[in-house]
């Protein structure tokens, strides 16, 4: 009957509204901040999400099964770590450590070599790192120049990575 019909419809349209609040948080997501595999997870579940909200007819599993394969998208969803800098500064760092330069003015020249070497494992190992934040690779980039000027490597700008100049 018709009063049975609408409140089955009003019952439908309640229980998407979670769904609905989730796709909303997923568009208020901005794509150049994640890697592409997991966003491309987030816009096929996202797909998903939306058929489920334009479909009247959508059982209470369907809204559910895609609100937590949205929710599921987003919880998995990996920041983008631009590594470009931090990988030119770190060959420039390898050079100048290679060069075993250290000005023979400098106090304890060794000690900054063998920190300067350090640095630069520790940028390998971040490169390698699946939780790397932008953060922690820009915080690395600062790190390696300190270091490097530490030592008292002299080098002109045209020496340094474009990026840095």
């Amino acid at each position: 009957n018709w009063a049975d019909a609408k409140f089955l419809t009003a019952v439908n349209e309640a229980k998407k509204e979670e769904l609905s609040a989730a796709v909303e948080n997923a568009y208020s997501l901005n794509e150049t901040d994640y890697t592409e595999e997991t966003w491309a997870e987030l816009s096929s579940a996202l797909e998903q999400a939306e058929a489920v909200l334009a479909n009247a007819a959508a059982s209470q599993e369907e809204s559910d099964a895609a609100l937590e394969r949205l929710n599921q998208a987003a919880a998995n969803l990996q920041w983008f770590v631009d590594t470009q800098e931090l990988e030119e500064m770190l060959e420039f760092a390898k050079a100048a450590a290679d060069m075993q330069y250290v000005d023979p003015g400098l106090k304890h020249g060794d000690i900054r070599l063998k920190n300067l070497k350090y640095a630069i494992s520790f940028a390998e190992s971040i490169l390698v790192e699946d939780s790397k934040t932008q953060e922690d690779t820009d915080n690395h980039v600062k790190y390696l120049l300190y270091c490097i000027e530490e030592i008292g490597q002299v080098y002109e700008t045209g020496q340094l990575p474009v990026s840095f100049q």
